[in-house]
């Protein structure tokens, strides 16, 4: 079972160690496929450089003994590492390339051999064109853990922990 999440852009987490947001989609994990999701994951992440300026794809990996592997994959629509926000468009307004060279394909990749993929890059307003692109270069059906009152996939950070991901019905 593959698991892919798409967030709006990579924290601190990285192959060697985790943040809020991982721990909390290891939470989700576990919840959701407690058959498969046990003991502590594998950590990987591309790049695998912990300073490297982008991050185009965080996997953690459960495997058990008689049952299938789990892995939980997160991308993020921006792939510039910003501890917050105001960090990642701070960027932007000096001429960084916060989408990344590799991560529209670093995304496609990723989803094609997804079982379910969890849109949940939040409700930021500086975010929704690139959103938008993202939603129209994937030719798969989203879920996601809430809807905003706008309408946007929210961020799993700040979302009960027995939520469950639904498909993402989109208003035409």
């Amino acid at each position: 079972m593959i698991v892919v999440a798409l967030m709006q852009n990579p924290s601190k987490a990285s192959a060697v160690g985790s943040d809020r947001t991982m721990d909390k989609w290891c939470g989700y994990m576990r919840r959701w496929y407690p058959d498969h999701a046990i003991g502590e994951p594998e950590m990987d992440a591309e790049p695998r450089e912990p300073e490297s300026v982008y991050r185009y794809r965080l996997t953690r990996t459960w495997r058990a003994l008689g049952v299938h592997q789990l892995t939980l994959r997160v991308g993020n629509i921006f792939a510039f590492r910003a501890m917050y926000p105001r960090d990642l468009w701070a960027a932007a307004r000096v001429g960084n390339d916060i989408i990344g060279p590799e991560n529209d394909v670093a995304i496609r990749r990723m989803v094609a051999s997804a079982n379910i993929v969890i849109a949940a890059w939040g409700c930021h307003a500086n975010a929704q064109a690139r959103a938008l692109e993202v939603r129209a270069m994937l030719a798969t059906p989203l879920h996601v853990l809430r809807l905003s009152k706008h309408g946007r996939p929210e961020h799993p950070l700040y979302l009960p922990g027995d939520i469950v991901p639904v498909p993402w019905m989109v208003a035409t």
